[in-house]
């Protein structure tokens, strides 16, 4: 499959400016402020095998003489339609997420730039090979002095066409266009380490969890994000390969960030296991199958927790303590939910 590398540019000049009108945003000086963002639209390239992640690559390059800060998660700032050479809709995978408050920002400082990738079919769920025609629109906010004034704000619009060829390849072909995402995760950075670990979520399951259980048998580094990959992608084989690592690698620290990921996602398959390793010879495997029962937050594991009060290691004591306080706080909490169920419905009840 030949692939050339394709670059759509949307080139943006924007002009930050202190407006007092309705629909445009005051930075809140009293002189004008000019700040002026290219931003770049890539298409890596036109064909890509069905099962593999479909990218496009947004580059935001700050040319003006302020710094400003971009919330990190963009992909979730874009929406996509796409239709084929008939015009018949692609059906929508997923809807877009909420966006969360508690966002992390980018810092673009002068002269520099901030590079991210979105998986588009993350939404659309390309099922048969073809020629597509995607359209996707997105509005990126920018904040200039935040956090001090986050109402400090300006918007970034794209809109565009992409035109993308997808092929049904033979397994080898979408084992090859995968690979690439498994040097990725081995990046320095978190944050496209993270982005690649993603694309393991949209793929095509079974090639993604072949792939991720050859990385962990790699003893990677960001071993965290498999772990988060497998849980995410939640097959039978993917959830098999976790409760594998945590009682069978030879590595701890994969250990952990398996049994971490079995609690943290309430696998109910791993329950067998994670109580299984409470008597396990490694006090910190003992100790982090504590918290993921925990996790759980169900009383009927409560006498497995508390027979580790008398643990030999002091670590694994405290966990255990840790333990037992936590289920018992979310078996309050759901009783006093419940109470609170009843009575507004006893509330509505008596009002009608």
């Amino acid at each position: 499959m030949i692939s050339y590398r394709k670059i759509l540019s949307i080139k943006i000049l924007f002009l930050f400016c202190t407006i007092i009108s309705i629909g445009n945003v005051c930075w809140g000086d009293s002189q004008k402020l000019k700040n002026d963002i290219i931003t770049d639209i890539t298409l890596d390239k036109d064909e890509f095998v069905i099962g593999e992640p479909i990218t496009i690559r947004v580059n935001i390059k700050n040319i003006g003489p302020n710094t400003i800060h971009i919330k990190e998660i963009i992909p979730e700032h874009f929406n996509f339609s796409a239709v084929n050479v008939n015009d018949r809709k692609v059906k929508l995978h997923k809807l877009p997420s909420q966006i969360s408050r508690l966002l992390s920002f980018c810092i673009i400082a002068p002269g520099s730039d901030f590079r991210d990738v979105v998986f588009i079919n993350k939404i659309l769920n390309f099922q048969k090979p073809g020629f597509y025609k995607i359209r996707f629109n997105s509005i990126l906010p920018v904040y200039k002095d935040f956090p001090k004034n986050p109402q400090n704000k300006q918007e970034i619009k794209l809109s565009g066409n992409v035109n993308i060829k997808l092929l049904k390849g033979s397994d080898e072909e979408l084992e090859k266009a995968m690979r690439h995402y498994l040097e990725i995760l081995e990046s320095e950075d978190y944050r496209i380490a993270r982005r690649a670990a993603q694309a393991f979520t949209i793929s095509e399951p079974n090639m993604a969890v072949k792939l991720l259980r050859e990385a962990l048998k790699n003893e990677p580094s960001n071993k965290s994000l498999i772990t988060w990959a497998l849980a995410k992608i939640g097959t039978d084989d993917s959830i098999k390969v976790l409760l594998d690592a945590a009682e069978y690698s030879k590595n701890t620290s994969i250990r952990t960030s398996a049994i971490e990921k079995l609690g943290s996602w309430h696998i109910q398959s791993s329950l067998p296991t994670l109580l299984k390793l409470l008597n396990d010879e490694n006090p910190i495997i003992r100790a982090k199958a504590l918290g993921s029962l925990a996790d759980f937050g169900d009383e009927r594991n409560l006498p497995a927790i508390q027979e580790k009060f008398n643990d030999s290691n002091q670590k694994v004591r405290e966990s255990a303590q840790k333990a037992y306080n936590k289920v018992v706080k979310i078996q309050k909490r759901k009783e006093d939910n419940k109470k609170w169920k009843q009575y507004m419905i006893q509330l509505r009840t008596k009002n009608k």
